[in-house]
């Protein structure tokens, strides 16, 4: 495929305001997660203390996000976003006053956490659903492959935005950059426009959140194929994010400075960057299949595997990249399969299940990373979750369900 085919994305104005929100909230996101565990490890150098506040931060986030999705589905996604960009904005804003006035301290972080994490979980259902209203069917890897590529490129220049602002003030211009980041956008948003919903079946506005939240699970438990994906995801994103929490110990370990501990994270960026831009603009995959799905998340464990085995910066920053390249995978083929399975007009409540399912895991499995950093060490921690992503990829690889799609997959290519 041609740059000016996967460029043709950008022609859209609508497309370019809705890409410009994903990138500047992300990239608030990429600083905050970075700005914040690293605040946290030089007030109390505690793992336990690190996986509290993902705790906290990760707990809303799941339990809302899947209030966030049946809201979205009833009501307007756009609308969603600016305010959750707005909020979020107003929090950080707070973390800087707090800096200033030096009275920032762990109740502080975990308190403001807990609200960021909710405010936080009504946003991304409401991209995830919103995107089919943005794009055609026809540019969903596309734009996948984009915003995973997106995705990257935040998680690469976000730690070493936050690095590099870092040691002017030790975080102050930090967050007001995170807070500016949050209001453009809200701003980009103002004049998004979405295609009205074909064949619409939305939500009966006297049906209950719980009735349907129902019907999103039983979406779910009626298709295996996306039953078998969410299963899978659980535990490949339990074992991923644990990266999160044993990464400032490791580099912690090596001696390692906050440029060094930026560089190890942007990596991660790096290597998604160059799979991305490779799946937007040089190899198009219009038939994404399961098989493809398994062996990069068992590629994915295997990085993990590696970075326990690291023994310095240098060796963690090159797995760091090979990492990226298998999460860039993960990242766009989940969604385009998704696409083509979930209607439209059940997409946000879909989407939720989904993401309460294998997100719910992930703030459990990083509180007890913590304990484990501090009854063992960083690298065991990575040994761990490396088999364990890697063996999940090997058995559903194997599930009968995964067996007929690939056959199918097959025939229609043949």
């Amino acid at each position: 495929m041609s740059l000016n085919r996967g460029s043709s994305l950008f022609k859209s104005r609508n497309f370019l305001m809705y890409w410009l929100s994903y990138l500047f909230s992300a990239l608030g996101d990429s600083i905050y997660y970075f700005l914040v565990p690293w605040m946290i490890k030089e007030l109390t150098g505690s793992g336990i203390m690190m996986g509290t506040f993902l705790l906290v931060v990760g707990v809303p986030r799941i339990v809302f996000m899947l209030i966030g999705g049946v809201i979205v589905d009833r009501f307007d996604g756009r609308k969603v976003m600016i305010l959750s960009d707005l909020l979020r904005s107003i929090l950080i804003l707070v973390m800087f006053f707090l800096l200033i006035l030096n009275s920032i301290n762990m109740t502080y972080i975990l308190i403001l956490g807990f609200i960021f994490g909710t405010v936080d979980a009504f946003y991304w259902p409401a991209v995830t659903s919103i995107r089919q209203r943005v794009i055609e069917d026809s540019k969903n890897v596309q734009s996948n492959s984009l915003f995973a590529g997106t995705w990257q490129i935040t998680a690469l220049i976000g730690p070493i935005i936050g690095a590099y602002l870092y040691q002017f003030d030790k975080g102050k211009t930090c967050f007001i950059f995170i807070c500016i980041t949050f209001a453009v956008s809200a701003l980009t948003l103002i004049k998004l426009k979405l295609k009205p919903i074909k064949n619409v079946s939305k939500p009966d506005k006297q049906s209950t959140l719980k009735g349907e939240l129902i019907f999103g699970l039983r979406f779910i438990l009626h298709n295996r194929l996306v039953l078998t994906l969410i299963i899978t995801m659980l535990f490949a994103n339990a074992s991923f994010r644990m990266l999160f929490v044993g990464l400032p110990f490791l580099a912690q370990s090596f001696g390692a400075n906050e440029n060094e501990f930026g560089l190890m994270q942007s990596m991660l960026g790096g290597g998604g960057i160059i799979m991305s831009l490779i799946l937007a603009f040089v190899i198009i995959l219009k038939n994404p299949s399961l098989k493809l799905i398994m062996i990069a998340v068992s590629l994915q464990g295997l990085g993990l595997l590696l970075l326990g085995f690291a023994t310095n910066v240098w060796e963690a920053i090159i797995i760091m990249g090979l990492i990226g390249i298998a999460s860039a995978l993960v990242s766009t083929i989940v969604p385009s399969v998704f696409q083509k399975v979930i209607p439209v007009e059940v997409m946000g409540r879909v989407s939720s299940v989904n993401m309460i399912v294998a997100q719910g895991i992930v703030p459990i499995a990083q509180a007890l990373g913590g304990w484990f950093i501090e009854v063992s060490s960083p690298s065991a921690l990575f040994i761990t979750a490396g088999l364990v992503e890697t063996l999940t990829g090997i058995i559903a690889l194997m599930i009968p369900t995964a067996v007929v799609l690939n056959n199918r997959n097959k025939k229609h290519t043949a």
